[in-house]
């Protein structure tokens, strides 16, 4: 089945225009972000038993340019992360999950300048495809928010421990909010694309950017916990928030350096 599939795309393939003439004046393209995808098949060969991934679209996203002169395009683009984790560890006295959840937005507008190479110029390749090779500046706004709470089940038959039930022996994490910003940023980018035809084309795009934003307070929930002789388990108490963090922060944006993208004009 897999076999007839990959003969069947090949076909279609073939079947393209011969001559591709990639976003030329007054065309407009679309392409999706497919770094998603090489994440899923990675960790889908994980072998951590101890870490879930139940939702993971890092680098997810949309582009939308349009061609407005020649060798000029204007650019709108959309980025979304969005990671829901579970990780589970065994202690001596309880049993912890914590499940995570880390959120990323931005919109981006931008101009790109691009250059268009036949394949047949190029010593390695001799087909009749083309090559659109471009680099631009953007200016895009985002926000993030980061959470991961924690649960704790007792484990039993404690008694023979030396435990001291008569008050607090340590404190451990219920909740941490943190990394909550909004901001905006300018940055440069260079990136090549592959025409299969007129219309589809895959490629990739290295970025770089500079950002000031504003950083509200982390919120970290703690409780103190004892060992109750009459329950024989160790026991939490109420818990206590401490704040912290908040203020502006400048910074070189170190996510998803590379973008892969799979896209169609029209």
């Amino acid at each position: 089945m897999k076999n007839n599939l990959f003969a069947t795309a090949i076909l279609v393939l073939a079947a393209m225009s011969l001559a591709a003439q990639p976003m030329q004046e007054g065309e407009k393209s679309i392409a999706i972000n497919v770094n998603p995808v090489f994440r899923y098949i990675g960790n889908f060969f994980s072998d951590n038993e101890n870490y879930n991934n139940d939702l993971n679209l890092s680098g997810a996203g949309l582009i939308y340019r349009s061609v407005y002169k020649e060798n000029r395009a204007l650019r709108l683009s959309a980025n979304i992360d969005v990671n829901r984790s579970t990780d589970y560890f065994e202690s001596a006295i309880w049993e912890q999950t914590s499940s995570a959840v880390n959120a990323y937005a931005s919109i981006a507008l931008g101009q790109e300048f691009f250059k268009v190479t036949p394949s047949s110029k190029l010593k390695l390749l001799k087909t009749n495809r083309s090559w659109r090779k471009y680099a631009g500046y953007d200016v895009r706004v985002f926000g993030s928010y980061n959470q991961r709470n924690y649960g704790y089940e007792p484990v039993p038959d404690l008694y023979g421990n030396n435990y001291n039930n008569s008050g607090p022996v340590g404190t451990r994490v219920i909740s941490d909010v943190y990394n909550q910003r909004l901001g905006a940023g300018m940055g440069g980018f260079a990136g090549i694309e592959y025409y299969f035809s007129d219309h589809f084309f895959i490629g990739l795009e290295a970025r770089a950017s500079f950002f000031v934003a504003y950083q509200f307070d982390n919120v970290e929930k703690k409780q103190e916990y004892f060992y109750d002789r009459m329950l024989d388990q160790v026991v939490g108490l109420p818990g206590k928030e401490s704040r912290g963090g908040e203020g502006l922060e400048f910074g070189f944006d170190s996510g998803l350096p590379i973008i892969f993208r799979a896209g169609f004009t029209f």
